[in-house]
């Protein structure tokens, strides 16, 4: 969404958004061409890509994958493909974390950090609405929905939009259909993924490498 969103504004390409894994050969290599693809456009007509990174602590480390080893004359590693990414592919990165401090610090320096606070209720209800879209469902309350969240977030802590996906998508693989009851049982099964202690940790983290 944000890539997207981004792209459109500035007039940029949208590259897509990657969801990467240390080991997953496929998306190392999906981000490869996206790159090669970028170079091409950018020379000929001048628009930057944007490529958005979901989770990318699981791809912001020292550690080599081995699609890394086979792309002969690529960058070595994601930290140099940090720093070749804009001048060399015309391309600009928008990569998301919930856990920074996983990413390591020759990384970060390379990175611009935005700080996203953690959703109010208005805002889960939004990413609610989002992820049943068009998916097969009955009447839903969201405002009940997330009257039930936030009873569990007093102490601080939060749901991420992932967790929030995941809710939904549990219940629609489970029984086919999304209805205020089957979302109100998920929901009573579900705790906060981001504890007050880590969200300070985030605040903490932003102010240092921004």
């Amino acid at each position: 969404i944000f890539g997207a969103s981004l792209a459109k504004q500035f007039d940029c390409i949208n590259g897509g958004s990657l969801l990467l894994k240390v080991g997953d050969d496929i998306n190392f290599s999906r981000l490869m061409k996206i790159a090669e693809e970028a170079k091409t456009n950018f020379k000929k007509t001048g628009k930057r890509t944007i490529i958005q990174i979901d989770e990318v602590e699981f791809f912001g480390t020292k550690q080599t994958p081995s699609i890394w080893k086979r792309l002969r004359g690529k960058p070595e590693n994601f930290e140099e493909f940090l720093s070749v990414c804009s001048d060399k592919y015309g391309c600009t990165l928008i990569v998301t974390t919930n856990e920074p401090n996983k990413i390591d610090n020759s990384i970060k320096s390379k990175m611009k950090f935005l700080y996203v606070p953690i959703a109010n209720a208005e805002d889960m209800a939004e990413i609610l609405k989002f992820h049943v879209n068009n998916r097969n469902k009955e009447n839903i309350n969201y405002k009940k929905l997330v009257s039930l969240l936030v009873a569990k977030t007093k102490d601080g802590s939060a749901f991420t939009n992932a967790r929030l996906e995941d809710i939904v998508k549990t219940v629609i693989s489970r029984h086919g259909v999304l209805n205020q009851k089957l979302l109100k049982e998920e929901i009573a099964n579900r705790e906060p993924d981001i504890s007050k202690e880590e969200i300070d940790f985030y605040k903490k983290d932003f102010k240092l490498c921004k």
